[in-house]
């Protein structure tokens, strides 16, 4: 029963996400997340699907919550330990790493992010080939942490930024060929 109430949860926020209300899918978010600390470690270790739950919610929450809801709730410190126990899912895997690049980025450790990033660039590589969105958007993140973050000293670092953003364009022009939703188009549209 409380695996659906999770399941729910989180996908009423993410639709909201979807449709651009935000606050309203944190709250949802806020609330799975509530839900989901009344489970020990051990209880996620046993359940598959708790643990996919919490990698979800956590995931949602360091993209829309701010960083004041993160620190308090310590989700950082939850998401370096539930890391530890997701090497059986690739797609797990990869969610936990840039959900620890958002985490590690909102705590002001923009080395480490970086880091968390090429390693979720590396695995959804394996996982999708190059051209697929979600490697797309992980190469957007890492074209922006290069660019913006990590100092404008570093003439190899802003050309690694710029060879993804060319990437980057090219897999959002080929996936907007092919969409046939309106909303899909616009959502392709948003960061570049």
């Amino acid at each position: 029963m409380t695996e659906m109430l999770l399941k729910a949860q989180n996908a009423i926020g993410e639709l909201y996400l979807d449709i651009g209300m935000m606050q309203k899918g944190l709250t949802y978010f806020q609330k799975a997340w509530s839900n989901l600390l009344r489970f020990t470690l051990s209880d996620l270790k046993i359940s598959q699907e708790l643990m996919k739950q919490k990698v979800k919610v956590m995931n949602n929450l360091a993209k829309s919550a701010s960083e004041e809801f993160l620190k308090e709730n310590h989700v950082l410190e939850y998401a370096t330990e539930v890391s530890k126990y997701v090497m059986d899912n690739p797609r797990d895997q990869a969610t936990m790493r840039y959900t620890e690049g958002v985490l590690m980025l909102a705590s002001g450790n923009a080395a480490l992010a970086k880091l968390k990033f090429q390693e979720c660039l590396n695995i959804r590589r394996r996982l999708f080939g190059n051209k697929n969105i979600l490697v797309g958007e992980i190469m957007e993140f890492l074209a922006d942490l290069l660019f913006f973050l990590l100092g404008e000293n570093e003439k190899s670092q802003r050309k690694q930024a710029i060879e993804y953003y060319k990437q980057v364009i090219k897999i959002k022009e080929k996936a907007d060929s092919v969409a046939t939703c309106k909303l899909v188009r616009k959502q392709l549209n948003i960061s570049l």
